[in-house]
This record gives C-alpha cells, sequence and structure tokens, in this order.
C-alpha cells in the first residue's frame, strides 16, 4: 500500500495543503491560500472552478491514499497481534473518513462534470457569438462596398453628362473620386 501512496503523490505532486492538515514531510503547513488559487513563482494566480476542483479531487485523492495506507497497515498488525481498544477505535474511524472521502469525492467528480459542461457551453455561445458578428461585419463590409459602387457611378455619370472626360478623374486610396481631377479639368 506503500507504494499506492506514493504513486498518489507523484501523480498529485504538490498538492495544495489545508492549515489543518500535516504535510507530507511529517510537519504541517501553513498555507494561506485556499484551493481556488495557485502560487507561481511569486504571483498568485486565480484559477477557473474546474481546476480548482480538480487540484481539491487530486489532494482528496491523496489523504485517501494516505488512510488506505494506515488501515491496512494496522489490518496487518491484527494477524500478528490483537489490536488495542484505541487502534480499534482509531482504525474505525479511519474507515469511517475513508468512506466520507469517497463520498466527497463522488460529489466533486459530479461538479467537476458540470463546470466542464458549463464551460463547454460558454465557449460554444461565444463561438456562435463571435460568428454572428463576423457575419454582420461582412454584410456591411459588403453594404459599404455596393454604396461605394453606387457612389462612383453616380459621379462617373455626373462627369459625362458635365462633358469632362471620365480619364482626368483620378480615385484616391479609397476609392471615392477625386475633386483634384475634377478641378484640374475646369
Amino acid at each position: 500500500m506503500e507504494s499506492l501512496a506514493e504513486a498518489a503523490e507523484a501523480a498529485v505532486g504538490a498538492a495544495p495543503q489545508t492549515q489543518d492538515e500535516p504535510a507530507l514531510d511529517g510537519g504541517t503547513e501553513s498555507t494561506d491560500c485556499d484551493s481556488s488559487c495557485a502560487i507561481v513563482g511569486e504571483k498568485r494566480v486565480r484559477s477557473d472552478a474546474v481546476t480548482a476542483m480538480n487540484n481539491k479531487k487530486a489532494h482528496l485523492r491523496l489523504r485517501l491514499a494516505k488512510k488506505m495506507d494506515l488501515i491496512e497497515k494496522s489490518t496487518a498488525k491484527t494477524d500478528i497481534k490483537p489490536l488495542s481498544t484505541r487502534e480499534a477505535t482509531a482504525l474505525e474511524k479511519w474507515r469511517r473518513d475513508v468512506e466520507a472521502m469517497k463520498l466527497e469525492l463522488d460529489g466533486l467528480e459530479k461538479k467537476t462534470e458540470e463546470a466542464v459542461a458549463r464551460r463547454a457551453m460558454r465557449e460554444q455561445a461565444a463561438q456562435v457569438a463571435a460568428s454572428r458578428r463576423q457575419d454582420k461585419e461582412s454584410e456591411i463590409m459588403l453594404e459599404v462596398r455596393r454604396l461605394k459602387e453606387q457612389l462612383q457611378a453616380k459621379w462617373k455619370a455626373r462627369v459625362v453628362v458635365d462633358g469632362i472626360s471620365p480619364l482626368l478623374i483620378r480615385k484616391s486610396h479609397i476609392g471615392t473620386v477625386s475633386l483634384v481631377g475634377l478641378l484640374m479639368a475646369s
């Protein structure tokens, strides 16, 4: 069972410890950061709900592995000699703790799935909104191009009516008729 605890510890990495939980090295670790933030370098970075729940689940799995390791060691002792009343009471408490942790872990799994689903829905809604915005922008650009072409056609028609050659009309960089050509022609 030690290998299970070591594997869980390795998988979790440096899981955040709570203030009342003992650190892995036997001492106690005091953190003033809750489970929804991570310390990166010297900065605290707020994580989203899914990451916070994943961190909490990883920490809970580590605690669960440690408790199960304690239970296994205690039950292995019973093969050698019977447990004292104090040890039997502690063993029973650990078993209840393990069951409570398993229930909590199941609840966190459900919450994580719900949060992932909400995140996917938000991302999909953002993509739909971006697509609509892009469609609207392309519609506006088409309308601008159409109006510009109508304006150019009106200017060309007016120039031909006034007797000025369309060759004298120079277009500017945005495509509208330049007045410089009209002034030069007169």
